[in-house]
């Protein structure tokens, strides 16, 4: 899951203000009956009052050649005609609107912005597809003007850029974008709003083709041009947080992690403020879009960071607040279905992930508007539950219609989430045997970043990465020795740059599997596994949990640390088999300890998770009222994403600071507690061995590969005995 960078329409000259805007304000209505008390009545569900108000209103116009005044009734017709019967019935009625004015002024200027203005209510409504299609009717008019005005041409192309690219349709969007660019280089009327709203869609074209230093550069060249304009609530809340948003997402790509989530968070609050202000404006539903899309991207720095549970409660926020907020076929609420589903693939709940995602890819095809950025994304989340389903005829299918979908979408440009794509599914065709596919796959994606980026960025060792696993899997150890190597030069030099550990960790969030790769790969090609070959991979591997234990610190709930085991689970088991081989060969006892540690490791962590699983269990030594109060900030945090309209972010994040401070005094005052729920991933078998009775001896089994090991031991006794015995593992064999 990607962040999602975000840009405005550019407001009609004939302003869309939406009737809920207006509802608190009879003192700015005129005498005799206006749009607004038709706004007033559409708002209180009074439609037939609304027309009749509309029909006088609309005569009025017509009696006093008012026509540049028509556009300002259409969005409210339309709206009417929506909730009676539907976005179809909503198109009938302003295409019957738009006929019946021009009976009456048939001028390009009129037409031109009355399907501009259709074109803001279908954008208002989620519907980017009517959109894009209304504002090119409004552009094939505004060419056919004489001495057509550049500033409109360039105004037009802007929103059809807009447009296009809430489609997912990105070399479209790019293409609009740029005409609209290369118009207002040249136009002496263009302002600074003008130039704002362009420097931040070429920031977003620069972003879709992971051309990060262009995008930094558009962005802040928006923001500068912002800077100078009037410090309103529009330009200092409303568009701030558009600009914040994007530059949330471009930190979080360059592993400025913290500066990303604190852009981001700045986003949501100061949406949260311009939707308070009390002032009526155009903007505040798009703010309130944004918002929900603002807690979308948050979810996705948090992820990243591997923040699961913290990710997954922003997610159901924003979904529950837009089921609440939208009109039912609004096209966030389908793409907070995706988000959700892609959430559940990460955190292997692969059944309520295609549960999402399906939601998701039918009212996609509902809408008949050729969402084909998140079609492909939902396809490519879909493919990945199938195939860890083992359902990989399927995964096949779902794999091959996601990479039409992103062609379509980018065709020679990438972003993260494609690259993302191009990585997952050349592990998939080359854990399916399609080598040769897997490699070609695997190189697209790297030589994009080559031409791009260059290759020593944090894009180039995932990439490098990939090539390396691709080539282990089709045991071409030295090719993915080769590559491993050269990634894990580029992540020492990018980790080089990181500001604080946040960023640190993040950067080195795939350390761990790369230098996994490279000790598999060495261990692969040795013909003599003696024990100076295993001590130095023992030793890369011991680097390797070091990073693994780092990464811990940054969540502190247990679904998360679950996602974090399961994923290095293979680095823990290797370096088991290693230290296990290294003891048989030398006998050296202290070996067979740290054997022992990493497997009572994994095993303490299941355990731990069953526990919090368990809600009628009572620990000893922790006081009653520490527990009660632990449990209630749990559910303080769950109520926050989960309550009724009354609660806010800001809410959520005053429940995760109380359970922070909660957490260090867990450790203070209460440390054996702490260690059993909350702290290091790692275990000291030594210490648990002297816990034993007197008197008491245990026996512990073992895998180690595909050996089966027992171990004899009591308290004192150090002279451990090891049986061993060699056994095939059965696929659907399972640690308990």
């Amino acid at each position: 899951m990607q962040s999602k960078i975000s840009y405005e329409l550019s407001q009609p000259v004939c302003s869309l203000l939406l009737f809920k805007l207006f509802s608190d304000h009879p003192a700015r209505q005129a005498k005799k009956e206006s749009r607004f008390d038709a706004a007033l009545a559409i708002e209180q569900k009074n439609y037939d009052e609304a027309e009749r108000i509309l029909a006088n209103v609309f005569r009025d116009f017509h009696q006093q050649k008012q026509v540049d005044s028509f556009c300002n009734l259409l969005p409210l017709f339309a709206e009417i005609a929506f909730a009676r019967n539907g976005i179809d019935a909503a198109t009938d009625t302003i295409t019957s609107f738009v006929n019946r004015v021009k009976l009456i002024d048939s001028s390009a200027a009129v037409v031109r912005q009355l399907y501009m203005d259709a074109a803001e209510f279908y954008a208002n409504r989620g519907n980017s597809k009517h959109g894009y299609d209304a504002e090119i009717r409004a552009l094939e008019v505004a060419l056919k003007e004489a001495n057509a005005d550049q500033t409109v041409l360039a105004q037009l192309q802007y929103n059809l850029g807009v447009y296009a690219q809430r489609l997912g349709q990105v070399q479209l969007s790019e293409t609009h974008h740029r005409k609209a660019m290369q118009i207002r280089e040249h136009d002496e009327k263009a302002t600074n709003e003008h130039r704002y709203l362009s420097y931040n869609a070429m920031g977003a074209v620069m972003w879709y083709a992971f051309k990060l230093d262009s995008a930094a550069h558009f962005f802040n060249l928006s923001l500068a041009e912002l800077e100078k304009m009037p410090p309103n609530p529009n330009n200092k809340y409303y568009r701030r947080s558009i600009i914040l948003n994007n530059l949330a997402g471009l930190y979080a790509e360059q592993g400025r992690y913290t500066e990303g989530i604190r852009a981001q968070e700045e986003c949501i609050r100061i949406s949260q403020l311009f939707m308070n202000d009390p002032e009526p404006h155009p903007k505040k539903l798009a703010a309130e879009v944004g918002l929900y899309q603002g807690l979308d991207n948050l979810a996705g720095l948090f992820k990243d960071v591997g923040d699961f549970k913290r990710a997954g409660e922003l997610l159901h926020y924003s979904y529950a607040k837009k089921q609440e907020r939208l009109d039912e076929g609004h096209a966030d609420i389908f793409i907070s279905e995706v988000l959700l589903g892609q959430h559940y693939t990460d955190i292997r709940e692969y059944d309520k992930a295609i549960v999402y995602l399906e939601k998701g890819l039918n009212k996609m095809a509902e809408t008949n508007g050729e969402y084909l950025y998140w079609e492909a994304d939902a396809c490519f989340s879909m493919a990945r539950a199938l195939a860890a389903l083992n359902r990989t005829e399927e995964a096949k299918q779902y794999y091959n219609r996601s990479d039409q979908l992103f062609k379509d979408s980018y065709n020679d440009s990438y972003d993260n989430s494609y690259l993302s794509y191009l990585r997952h599914t050349a592990l998939f065709w080359a854990n399916n045997n399609d080598l040769a596919k897997a490699r070609k796959t695997a190189q697209q994606g790297y030589d994009y970043i080559l031409k791009v980026q260059g290759p020593g960025t944090l894009a180039g060792f995932y990439q490098l990465l990939n090539l390396a696993e691709v080539h282990y899997i089709a045991g071409q150890y030295r090719e993915s020795i080769r590559y491993a190597d050269e990634g894990l030069k580029v992540l020492n030099g990018v980790v080089q740059t990181a500001g604080n550990r946040l960023d640190s960790v993040k950067m080195q969030m795939y350390h761990p599997q790369a230098i996994l790769l490279h000790e598999k790969a060495r261990y692969a090609l040795a013909q003599n596994k003696d024990s100076v070959l295993l001590s130095s991979i023992a030793a890369q591997l011991e680097k390797a949990i070091h990073i693994l234990e780092q990464r811990k610190f940054l969540v502190d709930d247990p679904e998360s640390i679950n996602i974090l085991m399961a994923e290095n689970a293979a680095l823990l088991e290797f370096a088991k088999e290693i230290e296990m081989q290294r003891y048989r060969l030398t006998g050296q006892e202290n070996l067979l300890d740290r054997f022992i540690n990493l497997h009572e490791s994994t095993l303490y962590t299941r355990i731990r998770s069953r526990l919090d699983q368990t809600q009628a269990i009572h620990f000893a030594n922790l006081p009653e009222n520490i527990y009660e109060e632990e449990t209630k900030l749990k559910a303080n945090i769950s109520a926050t994403l989960t309550g009724d309209s009354s609660t806010s972010f800001d809410d959520y994040l005053e429940a995760q600071q109380k359970w922070t401070h909660h957490l260090e005094r867990l450790r203070k005052e209460f440390p054996a507690y702490y260690q059993m729920r909350y702290a290091s991933l790692t275990r000291d078998w030594q210490t648990m061995q002297t816990s034993l009775p007197e008197g008491q001896t245990i026996i512990r089994y073992y895998f180690a590969g595909d050996s089966l090991y027992g171990l004899v031991i009591d308290r004192d006794k150090k002279n451990t005995d090891v049986v061993t015995g060699t056994f095939i593992i059965k696929p659907d064999w399972r640690i308990v």
